[in-house]
């Protein structure tokens, strides 16, 4: 897949570097970006291919106004079935047009790539 990530509050890899404070992304293929801020407070949530083992992954982070998102870049690697499941990705509302940008890339990369799940 060779489209453009859906990014939002992120503005490239090299930001995704900084605002979690990791030395060296460059082994991912990234899908998803998000980082929604409210004030001072802050999500994120991450899809990516990692280049070295072709597996995919998700990070989320949080923080309130005392730091950012340093030092939690935490992968999980995703299960497509599990991950279809979810109600939403980012937003509380389903029908919110960032929600759905989101939903229709993880479905495209769990068809493309993953197990062949019903979506919820």
């Amino acid at each position: 897949m060779n489209e453009q990530p859906v990014l939002s509050g992120f503005y490239d890899l090299a930001d995704l570097e900084y605002e979690f404070a990791e030395d060296d992304l460059s082994h991912i293929e990234l899908h998803v970006a998000i980082y929604d801020m409210d004030w001072y407070e802050g999500s994120a949530f991450v899809v990516y291919r990692d280049l070295r083992d072709g597996k995919f992954y998700e990070v989320h982070g949080s923080h309130c106004s005392c730091f950012g998102l340093e030092k939690q870049w935490t992968p999980e690697e995703i299960h497509w079935g599990a991950m279809l499941m979810r109600n939403t990705f980012v937003r509380i509302d389903r029908d919110d047009p960032l929600e759905k940008r989101v939903r229709e890339r993880i479905e495209a990369l769990a068809s493309e790539y993953g197990e062949h799940a019903e979506v919820a």
